[in-house]
């Protein structure tokens, strides 16, 4: 039951006795305290043969991750800390705070501002210093905006992350601890995949050199900067609502001593090649996170302050994942830190890919190409929300096509028999009476928007590659009669208002009514094409050929799939084609027509 009372610890009886302090000084419970769970303390003792008397650099030191980790390092003796940021503000911070410690002041400490693309000046940092240990902090990790700038995701979080790495070997450092996320277990966001594509190429690393290169997997981080927690705090102090982007949403969750514990632990631990996961306990609904902030601070949730649910942003996932399908889990010494191990590709493979990343950077590729690389990298990556979902369509399209390559093509028995053709004269029997009521007012209106030469045939190639004159009503104006104008995306085609209602209508199709009569085409079957067009696609698809194993048709299954598709979608209109042409049967031609005719009306 619920009392609505505001909850509040009484300091420890010995800190009353020795410290001074009264029962009066009440503190509020810290965000740890809200995981349910006791926080996770790891076994320490490898770490500081790793750490005493060495030379150390910490990179994204003024995050929060990298100054948490920063600060422990020192309770470890090193000789000297580098802490390494591109933020002015917080790493000057950072400066002050560290070199206050008055326990740690015979440890010497370099803040350098600098961007880890830089590779001069870290050339030059690394030959300065002769860095034993490198932790790689830095990346940007705010998922929503890697979303809308994937250039910089790449560059820092993929590019950025390779070039340290690479200087880790060149300059002989022993070890390379890579602070990674769960994002990058099958990802759903540009922010994740960046990272996911960084893990495999430092893992590939891993057989060049001494330096052992080791990566960590994090879940979300409490009271991290961009967390929920300070997020929820802040709306707490404005008297709210607390924003939930899902009522279902899951999150693992760490505090930041425990994930930079583990940092340090897996620094120590790792042989190489491996990716260490964190025992997180249950995943945290964020829902319930919001519930308990607001019962700890005395107030009922939708009562005294409403929780509103947002949806989901560009990329995010309701749940997520340590462990990808395609990785092993192992146990290591401590009860609390698995192992993945993943066998990676030859390292001259991605250093070639880096070339071509690099390449696409520095020429100012668009958003789509340079995730479309990202997606060749971490085949697992499937955009969700987000305005890239189009290019995994596109890619799953090439997959069936290249599979359709490489299988060979069994043709439906009543794809050329003559049942096909009976249905053909049958059906243009039924329909020519309609035809001729619908192209009468037609041809009448026609003169007077477009001249005359009401119709025009065009040379096309159909069954068995043989060659035909397909007609149409013509679209555009009087001598413009080339039938690729307007099929082509921003092609710059202005057609006429009657040309637009014939192409809409498909009123500009039925003169292949004589066609069909004729026996060059049928009524279903795949869309016929001109012959030099023919002659690229076999080029790229020698299955594109297998389309003219039928006869051409004035609709199909592409038609129905994707109606507004142009001589751009060559690729996903040869999967549908290829499908008719193995499946064809005459219930299939009769539910073609009758979606085509759905799509014609809805039009």
């Amino acid at each position: 039951m619920s009392h609505e009372v505001k909850l509040q610890l009484v300091p420890k009886l010995e800190d009353m006795l020795a410290q001074g302090v009264t029962s009066n000084d009440l503190r509020t419970l810290d965000v740890e305290e809200l995981l349910g769970r006791d926080p996770i303390v790891l076994d320490q003792k490898n770490v500081s043969s790793v750490l005493f008397g060495k030379t150390i650099l910490i990179t994204g030191a003024a995050g929060s991750i990298g100054s948490e980790i920063g600060k422990q390092v020192l309770s470890y003796w090193p000789a000297k800390v580098i802490y390494l940021d591109q933020a002015e503000t917080p790493l000057f911070h950072l400066e002050r705070s560290l070199t206050s410690l008055e326990s740690f002041k015979g440890i010497a400490k370099q803040f350098v501002v600098a961007d880890i693309c830089q590779k001069s000046v870290l050339d030059h940092l690394f030959a300065t210093h002769k860095f034993d240990v490198v932790f790689h902090a830095a990346a940007y990790k705010h998922v929503p905006l890697m979303e809308e700038n994937p250039l910089q995701a790449l560059h820092v979080n993929t590019w950025g992350s390779a070039q340290l790495a690479e200087l880790s070997i060149t300059h002989g450092v022993s070890r390379f601890v890579q602070i990674s996320t769960d994002k990058a277990v099958n990802p759903t966001n540009v922010m994740g995949a960046s990272k996911r594509a960084a893990e495999r190429y430092i893992q590939s690393l891993s057989t060049l050199g001494k330096t052992q290169f080791i990566t960590t997997r994090f879940g979300n981080v409490l009271g991290s900067n961009g967390s929920v927690i300070p997020l929820f705090q802040e709306q707490l102090n404005q008297g709210g609502p607390l924003t939930v982007t899902h009522p279902e949403i899951t999150r693992y969750f760490m505090t930041i001593p425990e994930s930079c514990s583990l940092v340090l632990e897996a620094g120590a631990m790792g042989k190489g090649g491996e990716i260490y996961v964190f025992d997180m306990g249950s995943p945290v609904k964020i829902r319930d996170l919001a519930e308990n902030m607001i019962r700890l601070v005395g107030l009922k949730p939708y009562l005294d302050v409403n929780i509103v649910y947002t949806g989901l942003r560009p990329g995010e996932k309701l749940y997520e994942e340590l462990l990808s399908n395609a990785e092993t889990t192992l146990p290591t010494v401590h009860p609390k830190i698995m192992v993945a191990k993943v066998s990676e590709n030859d390292p001259s493979f991605f250093q070639e890919e880096w070339r071509s990343l690099l390449t696409l950077i520095q020429g100012g590729a668009d958003a789509q190409t340079l995730v479309t690389w990202l997606k060749h990298m971490v085949p697992e990556y499937i955009s969700e929300n987000s305005p890239f979902e189009s290019i995994d369509e596109e890619n799953s399209v090439n997959h069936v096509a290249l599979n359709l390559n490489q299988q060979p093509l069994v043709l439906s028995p009543y794809a050329n028999s003559h049942t096909k053709r009976w249905f053909d004269l049958a059906f243009t029997l039924c329909v020519l009476p309609v035809a001729l009521i619908l192209l009468l007012p037609v041809c009448l209106v026609y003169p007077l928007f477009g001249g005359f030469s009401l119709m025009f045939s065009h040379c096309r190639v159909g069954m068995g590659g043989r060659k035909f004159n397909l007609y149409k009503i013509r679209s555009l104006k009087k001598n413009h009669n080339n039938p690729r104008a307007g099929m082509v995306k921003g092609d710059g085609t202005v057609l006429p208002i009657m040309g637009k209602f014939l192409r809409q209508t498909r009123l500009d199709e039925l003169p292949q009514i004589l066609n069909i009569l004729r026996g060059d085409m049928s009524w279903v079957g795949p869309r016929p094409e001109q012959s030099d067009f023919v002659d690229q696609c076999k080029e790229k698809f020698p299955a594109y050929d297998a389309r003219h194993a039928v006869k051409p048709g004035i609709t199909g299954l592409a038609q129905i799939n994707n109606p507004d598709a142009t001589i751009d979608d060559h690729q996903e209109k040869l999967v549908h084609d290829l499908e008719y042409i193995q499946s064809a049967n005459l219930w299939l031609d009769i539910q073609i027509l009758w979606k085509s005719l759905a799509v014609v009306l809805k039009r």
